[in-house]
């Protein structure tokens, strides 16, 4: 249930606060979510800056308490949860019945958990590997904190870091 979903979000950041951290969840198409749950989110944003939208619908992160910062994978990639699960080497099996009426007591086949369970596993992988390449081309540890928002962002570091040292 919903419910259940924020009062886990409020139990991890208080919990975060204690160590002054901040939790990253990568979500594909974070649009969707985002404005499905937007009224739940918005009761969770402490200042202006909980949120960075690249349009009216689409955020490209947003932070929940000041501690749970959800970003948008798809964003970072601009590739369907297929192809990165091609790039990982894992293929992304099964589907959902988008016809099939859903609700919190709809039960899940065994094809569509697996297939939950694949998306959420690929992203993960892709991820994963994309922190260590990263940091190794920018000669940083490995952190998920230093990856882009978005998938400019990486030809923009690459350009501040080119002519840093240059006057207009």
């Amino acid at each position: 249930y919903i419910d259940e979903f924020f009062e886990l979000l409020n139990a991890l950041a208080i919990h975060l606060d204690d160590t002054s951290a901040t939790m990253i969840i990568y979500i594909h198409n974070s649009a969707y979510e985002f404005n499905n749950l937007a009224e739940h989110f918005y009761k969770g944003f402490t200042t202006p800056d909980s949120v960075l939208m690249q349009s009216t619908v689409r955020p490209i992160f947003f932070k929940y308490l000041d501690r749970i910062e959800f970003r948008c994978s798809y964003l970072l990639t601009h590739k369907p949860l297929a192809s990165l699960s091609k790039e990982v080497g894992l293929e992304k099996g099964g589907d959902y019945d988008y016809t099939k009426p859903r609700h919190s007591l709809t039960p899940l086949t065994e094809q569509e958990y697996e297939y939950s369970l694949r998306d959420v596993y690929n992203l993960y992988k892709w991820l994963d590997n994309e922190v260590k390449n990263y940091s190794k081309s920018i000669n940083r540890q490995p952190n998920i904190y230093n990856l882009p928002l978005t998938q400019t962002g990486y030809v923009r570091r690459e350009l501040r870091e080119k002519f840093s040292g240059t006057r207009e």
